[in-house]
């Protein structure tokens, strides 16, 4: 269901108006300067903080005397149900549900879009004002399912809707209540919340988890990050005076905007940071030894593997590479530096606890035979589950693309072609979604059995030829003359 949401983007730098659907792989190609990124990091921070988001739209109907339509009162009340007797139950109907779930949604994206765009991208308070981000979800209809929670050892809070009928219980093992380990209320509104939303979002989308982005700062971050700071953004960010503050010993502070201004990065480089400062040191994965996986991928792209100890990351040679060797990283080549972090998300099992895979530009420093395997890759992660998002300007993905939907369709001696083509993979074209940036706005792409019809690209390579071929033909028609 969650590939049925559509994220509209209006007054975005200069994107004026577009409108992106995910697939299982979404890929969005574009000149520069056309909004793709713009894109990229909104949709990245609307995501990453949905759960708490969603919360947050609670908390405020019961500051403003609203009622979720399910529950048909406030959380204190239900709260005090489920403290008093272990149980709250409510005839509703699915139309209730689907609502509340609407009203979260749409609620969430009203707080994003009106107070959290600056910080996603490190912009200065009010570069967003006129900026909006919306989202368009489809109501299907609401699945029965249970949910058990646990809060706390021994504790759960279980939710379920069965016959028009919604049910909360509180399980606790008896005596706890007596040995000073009951919930708190205000403890217990906040853990409802948490999971009735979650409830409401199971047929959806695994609502709990999040996105992961890798930026095209990446190689800069992987050299760089421990000289790279974020907290400190954190705490100049919650200064806002612009007048410099005088104490009574004297004594000036320098103005919020002006601290704010001297580290500034957009969220998804921030949290980048964040991630390459936080590989576990030391961590020393065993190579895969050529065992199909995103991380011998990665390993056959860059001719090596990735360790850290005493916070150095070192890059080792294969075990099949004639010339051995354990460097530090940053005495690497670009493409193995560029890697890296996709290689840690990896090998720490990152893909299989996030929303989405965000890549922005995976073809940097990277070989015109990578990007050919780096769109093999993509087919594979793809095919084991894994959502991903590519804004990339490469020809050579793109083509390769279409060479790995054809090889999808069913055609006499498949098996021979692919065998002699050296191909193992196939990708869906319904799992495909494409678009190109241009003119402030997203223009999807067509598909069928033969790719992706990205006009984009092969305009620009006619045009080369073009030229080649009449420059070819003047100088071969010159050496005739002589």
């Amino acid at each position: 269901m969650f590939s049925k949401w559509k994220y509209r983007f209006r007054n975005f730098g200069p994107v004026d108006d577009a409108v992106l659907q995910l697939g299982d792989l979404t890929v969005i190609a574009g000149r520069n300067n056309t909004g793709k990124t713009y894109m990229v990091y909104a949709l990245y921070g609307f995501l990453r903080g949905l759960s708490e988001r969603m919360v947050k739209v609670m908390d405020s109907w019961s500051n403003n005397g609203q009622v979720s339509n399910a529950l048909g009162a406030n959380v204190d009340f239900v709260v005090g149900e489920l403290l008093e007797s272990g149980e709250f139950r409510r005839q509703v109907n699915c139309g209730d549900l689907e609502i509340d779930r609407e009203r979260l949604v749409q609620g969430a994206v009203s707080l994003f879009s009106q107070s959290e765009l600056d910080d996603v991208y490190g912009a200065e308070r009010g570069t967003f004002d006129s900026a909006v981000f919306d989202v368009e979800i489809d109501r299907p209809q609401f699945r029965h399912n249970t949910l058990a929670y646990e809060l706390r050892e021994s504790m759960e809070l279980v939710v379920s809707f069965q016959e028009e009928t919604l049910y909360f219980f509180l399980n606790q093992a008896r005596g706890k209540e007596e040995t000073g380990s009951a919930i708190h209320p205000r403890e217990l509104g906040n853990w409802l919340r948490k999971v009735y939303i979650h409830y409401l979002m199971l047929d959806v989308f695994d609502h709990p988890r999040q996105p992961h982005c890798t930026t095209s700062a990446r190689l800069s971050v992987s050299l760089f990050h421990q000289n790279l700071e974020t907290d400190l953004r954190f705490r100049f960010r919650e200064l806002h005076q612009e007048e410099l503050i005088k104490s009574q010993d004297g004594s000036e502070w320098i103005p919020g905007g002006t601290v704010r201004r001297s580290s500034r990065y957009s969220l998804p480089i921030e949290e980048e940071i964040n991630f390459t400062k936080g590989i576990p040191s030391p961590f020393a994965p065993q190579p895969s030894k050529g065992e199909p996986s995103p991380v011998s991928d990665i390993e056959k792209m860059t001719g090596g593997y990735y360790t850290k100890e005493d916070d150095v990351v070192f890059f080792n040679s294969s075990e099949d590479n004639d010339r051995q060797f354990c460097i530090p990283l940053y005495l690497a080549s670009s493409s193995a530096i560029e890697l890296s972090n996709l290689y840690f998300y990896f090998a720490m099992g990152r893909h299989s606890e996030d929303l989405i895979l965000i890549i922005d530009e995976p073809e940097s420093h990277l070989d015109t035979i990578n990007q050919v395997n780096f769109a093999r890759a993509l087919a594979r992660w793809v095919n084991s589950g894994v959502r991903v998002l590519v804004s990339t300007h490469s020809d050579y993905i793109i083509k390769e693309l279409n060479n790995l939907i054809m090889l999808d369709s069913d055609f006499e001696g498949k098996c021979k072609v692919r065998e002699r083509l050296g191909y193992e993979d196939s990708i869906n074209p319904r799992k495909v979604k494409a678009y190109v940036a241009k003119n402030g706005t997203l223009i999807e792409c067509d598909k069928d059995k033969y790719g992706i019809d990205m006009p984009h690209f092969d305009k620009t390579i006619d045009n080369i030829n073009a030229v080649s071929n009449e420059l070819t033909a003047r100088l071969s028609a010159e050496e005739g003359d002589k």
